[in-house]
């Protein structure tokens, strides 16, 4: 099994990265984390409950997906505990591990961001700090990717993926 995180601020791509990765990639799962936080969310639960609750419920999907030959989470993970749950799944698991983090120029987040469908919208500083928040946490052998062509970016990935099966 391969696990594949792709992470980075809101705007670069995940989603749209891990849906198009998981049509290509056969017997694939993918989990937005984001999904389950709305669903806690939508329970009355503040975004800090949400987050802890999403993060229980991916550790559980994630076991539930073993059987499958590629698992891609998209999230934007900065947080320490849930990244060393993660570790500790791969690791248990014996799962190859793939990182992935997106990267784009701000301006393009704040038009990508513009564009949302939602109240409550990031500043040029809750991309900066979302940044240093990211970059803090280090992901072993992660890979960086400039997201301007998403062509090019499933491209990336896959040529990781491919590179390292017949290594």
């Amino acid at each position: 099994m391969k696990l594949i995180l792709i992470r980075g601020v809101p705007g670069t791509g995940k989603t749209k990265v891990a849906n198009i990765l998981g049509q290509i990639l056969q017997n694939s799962q993918v989990i937005h984390v984001d999904n389950f936080k709305v669903k806690a969310m939508k329970k009355g639960k503040t975004f800090k409950e949400a987050q802890e609750i999403a993060y229980d419920d991916v550790l559980d999907k994630l076991g539930l997906f073993q059987d499958k030959k590629h698992i891609i989470l998209e999230e934007i993970v900065c947080d320490k505990t849930f990244w060393n749950r993660i570790n500790r799944f791969y690791h248990e698991s014996k799962a190859d591990f793939y990182g992935f983090r997106l990267l784009r120029k701000i301006d393009e987040l704040l038009e990508v961001e513009s564009q949302r469908k939602r109240k409550v919208k990031n500043t040029k500083e809750d991309f900066s700090k979302l940044k240093q928040d990211i970059e803090s946490l280090k992901v072993p052998r992660e890979h960086l990717i400039k997201n301007d062509n998403l062509t090019l970016t499933i491209k990336k990935i896959l040529d990781v993926l491919l590179k390292n099966i017949n290594h």
